[in-house]
């Protein structure tokens, strides 16, 4: 009996979404009529590529690159992942992380509501809409009632930077020193490693984690975070992270720099899809643009 070849880490993800994205980019194009709609659209086509895998064990199995160096995203189980970062391995792509969670499927979005209106239900939240460029605001009430209702993607609503409600666990590799750094100069800012004496206005350790909310249809992006790392646990729901390859860049800083969030990637782009529990990671210093759309509430 001939052998069946495996198939790649890439054609398994598309196997598994290929008829999810091709509906989500259906709805997108009929509503794609101007502004931010319309560059909504411009960032997930008929001809997006995925982005490429490294060839790099067999725990998740094999993608299509030869290398890292030929890779746009690595993907790493969490105990790899240790593995590499305790040996002190540079990282210089995006990392998606596959880790079993305690907590998993404990996140729904129906929770997290709850814990928004029992937290501040009479607070103002600033929301993005896909009708208008800037945020304005929506009481925490009326934001939940909006949620809860059948989503229609033609209003993505997005409310980035949410206090951390949830109090997810977080990734094991931010226990390690090398990825502890903007939590110790946190601390570092209180002076005092013992118990509290003295109150702060505003306390600066609640700031280092956040939760984002997204309904169905959010869009977040063009944008590009490197001056740190930043790591993103996808809690609940399929998301769809658009990336620009920082060598894909080198010809379009400056169209980017003036054209800002309607600048749109020309082919550019390649697709990472994250399922519940994936892990984004985004190392320092990484140039690398992206734009994020949330296929359901997450």
């Amino acid at each position: 009996m001939e052998s069946v070849e495996k198939l790649t880490l890439e054609e398994r993800l598309h196997s598994t979404h290929r008829m999810n994205i091709a509906t989500y980019m259906d709805m997108l194009a009929a509503t794609a009529a101007e502004g931010h709609r319309q560059t909504r659209a411009q960032w997930l086509t008929p001809n997006i590529s995925w982005a490429t895998i490294p060839a790099l064990g067999e725990t998740l199995g094999k993608g299509r690159a030869r290398d890292e160096q030929e890779a746009d995203v690595l993907y790493f189980t969490a105990a790899e992942f240790i593995l590499h970062a305790r040996a002190g391995k540079l990282f210089t792509k995006p990392l998606v992380i596959k880790e079993d969670f305690a907590d998993r499927g404990m996140h729904t979005i129906e929770l997290f509501l709850t814990l928004l209106e029992e937290s501040c239900s009479q607070s103002w939240l600033d929301v993005r809409r896909m009708n208008t460029k800037e945020a304005a605001p929506i009481r925490t009430d009326a934001l939940a009632d909006l949620a809860r209702r059948p989503s229609c993607v033609e209003h993505g609503l997005t409310v980035p930077n949410l206090l951390n409600f949830t109090k997810a666990h977080r990734p094991l590799f931010t226990m390690l020193p090398r990825f502890r750094l903007l939590e110790t100069l946190t601390e570092r800012l209180h002076g005092n490693v013992g118990e509290k004496t003295e109150s702060f206005a505003v306390d600066p350790i609640s700031y280092v984690g956040f939760n984002n909310l997204g309904l169905s249809g959010a869009f977040l992006g063009p944008r590009m975070d490197a001056a740190c790392g930043t790591w993103f646990r996808n809690l609940e729901g399929v998301q769809y992270w658009m990336i620009v390859p920082e060598a894909a860049m080198a010809p379009e800083w400056e169209a980017f720099k003036h054209e800002g969030d309607s600048w749109f990637p020309g082919g550019r782009e390649r697709l990472i899809v994250l399922e519940e529990d994936d892990v984004l990671l985004r190392p320092p210093g990484l140039r690398v643009v992206h734009g994020v759309h949330s296929l359901s509430a997450a």
